[in-house]
């Protein structure tokens, strides 16, 4: 059994073989739109964290390849270390264009890069500032340097040195930038099969990624490989972004409109699902990727029972894998002969898994014995009449109501007619729940 979800397996050559939230559309139309482009573009593909963002694009670089389109992954996150955003894309670059083209063909582009990379990180004269503004320096050494008659001219001297020296040469630098863009422009044509001679940049994860490195890989695209032949595409969390935007440059500032000047087309990922049948589509396929044993129909009861608790609770798809997670848990550390009680019950085992994604607090009071039916239905704001959940609502009515309560259901009451096991009725929702929270 596999207790978190095995990421899914997307080969080059598949495109969107698997795509069970039916997102093929949204590829063929960025196909086309790379394409019949005749611009430079930043496409920004929104979505919130979770929802599928990477699947999307590696789904779409199969379709991609289909079309004799070569394109690029760049995970922002896993290179938030690097020190630049600017030798963080020439690198991705530079290193598909030698497996790809040759490293003949891109002599003439490697060092035209170095050369702008120079000039834009002038690691010398950055150091010679840090060190003369006592970036570096704690109080007590920055009052002896203080207390030295030449340190004023010293410091002086040094940054008006460093300021002459950008000076002398900014139009070299306009000059490489101008010729490093003109040399990008050519590389797509030289790539192997390249028919569309375009080339796609897929930069994902910038919504997890350091807050100022986010903006500094949209900022850097925008002035220095904006450019004919090639498109950006950038996966995102819009919303997230804009709070970062805020976070760097101030509250006030109209975040929506700067994020603007950077992005030629917004493009916005489907709904996570259309239908039931998708909802159960994704859920069996999460049941065979966890290898959840199949006790007495569970597969069947896990799938009906979730499918509408997803629904009411609009889960993500990571929050989905994460209550696939509990429920490996629970079958995971359970005896099958020992706990057949326990394992009778799968829609409690769907519900205490579901509500501990959803909403913490109240998986305590479960655990803890200390809520009533009301107060739990109303927490997770439940409708009083949903017949989607009518089913589950018995269940969790069968386990959460006090003894008291119980005995004074009538006889022909759904919540009596769920289970036989009224010895340990009380006591399976607690057991489920402390079970469950042996593991974080």
């Amino acid at each position: 059994m596999r207790i978190t979800t095995p990421p899914l397996d997307i080969q080059e050559s598949h495109g969107f073989k698997n795509d069970l939230l039916q997102r093929k559309q949204l590829g063929e139309s960025l196909t086309n739109l790379v394409i019949n482009s005749t611009e430079a573009l930043v496409i920004s593909l929104n979505s919130q964290w979770g929802e599928g963002k990477t699947t999307f694009v590696k789904m779409w670089q199969g379709l991609l390849k289909e079309q004799n389109i070569h394109s690029i992954y760049i995970d922002a996150f896993q290179n938030d270390h690097t020190d630049d955003a600017f030798i963080l894309i020439v690198s991705a670059i530079s290193s598909y264009a030698d497996r790809h083209a040759g490293k003949n063909k891109i002599k003439k582009f490697k060092k035209i890069a170095i050369e702008t990379g120079k000039h834009l990180i002038p690691w010398a004269a950055k150091t010679v500032t840090k060190a003369f503004t006592f970036n570096l320096i704690d109080n007590e050494g920055m009052e002896r340097l203080l207390a030295q008659k030449n340190i004023v001219q010293d410091t002086s001297e040094a940054v008006g040195g460093y300021v002459k020296e950008r000076l002398e040469t900014h139009t070299k630098k306009v000059e490489l930038i101008e010729a490093f863009k003109k040399s990008l422009s050519e590389l797509p044509s030289k790539l192997e099969n390249n028919t569309s001679a375009k080339l796609v940049i897929i930069i994902d994860e910038l919504d997890r990624c350091r807050l100022s490195f986010a903006i500094e890989i949209i900022e850097k695209i925008k002035h220095f490989f904006s450019i004919e032949h090639i498109i950006f595409v950038l996966a995102m969390h819009r919303n997230q972004l804009e709070g970062s935007i805020k976070h760097i440059y101030g509250k006030d500032i109209d975040a929506y409109t700067y994020l603007q000047k950077f992005i030629s087309v917004e493009a916005t990922l489907p709904p996570k699902f259309y239908s039931n049948y998708d909802h159960g589509s994704y859920i069996q396929r999460l049941i065979k990727l966890h290898e959840i044993p199949n006790y007495n129909n569970t597969h069947e009861g896990i799938v009906s029972y979730l499918i509408p608790l997803v629904r009411h609770f609009e889960f993500s798809l990571r929050q989905i894998e994460k209550v696939f997670t509990n429920l490996a848990i629970i079958y995971g550390i359970s005896n099958a002969k020992q706990d057949k009680s326990l394992l009778d019950s799968p829609a409690l085992i769907v519900f205490i898994s579901a509500v501990r994604v959803k909403n913490s607090n109240l998986f305590e009071r479960l655990q803890k014995q200390n809520i009533t039916f009301k107060d739990l239905w109303e927490g997770l704001k439940i409708a009083q009449v949903d017949f989607s959940l009518e089913n589950l609502r018995n269940w969790v009515r069968f386990g959460v109501l006090s003894e008291e309560e119980f005995c004074t259901l009538s006889v022909d009451d759904p919540a009596r007619k769920v289970i036989n096991h009224y010895n340990i009725r009380e006591k399976i929702i607690p057991l489920l729940c402390q079970r469950l929270s042996m593991f974080q």
